[in-house]
């Protein structure tokens, strides 16, 4: 798999997806149980980062607004940009 493939597996025995891409797998059970694996060990991430990788994933090849991954972190109208950008970085 060339380093920005994404590789997305649909389990139908089981909810969720699997997403890999170069030497990582991102396992999405369902929107609370998200483990993002490196060569099958677990990379601790954030709730924040979790979900921005997932929808970044998700629309893989595409443009995604910020105010998007905004909207998907949190819904208090008093969050800005910075949750993004640092959950992105």
């Amino acid at each position: 798999m060339s380093s920005n493939e994404v590789r997305i597996e649909k389990d139908m025995s089981a909810p969720g997806y699997s997403y890999e891409f170069g030497r990582f797998e991102l396992k999405a059970a369902d929107d609370r149980d998200v483990t993002l694996l490196s060569e099958g060990r677990v990379v601790a991430l954030s709730t924040v980062e979790l979900t921005i990788l997932r929808m970044l994933l998700e629309s893989h090849g595409q443009f995604v607004k910020t105010r998007d991954l905004l909207e998907s972190v949190t819904k208090s109208p008093d969050a800005t940009d910075n949750i993004v950008h640092g959950g992105v970085s």
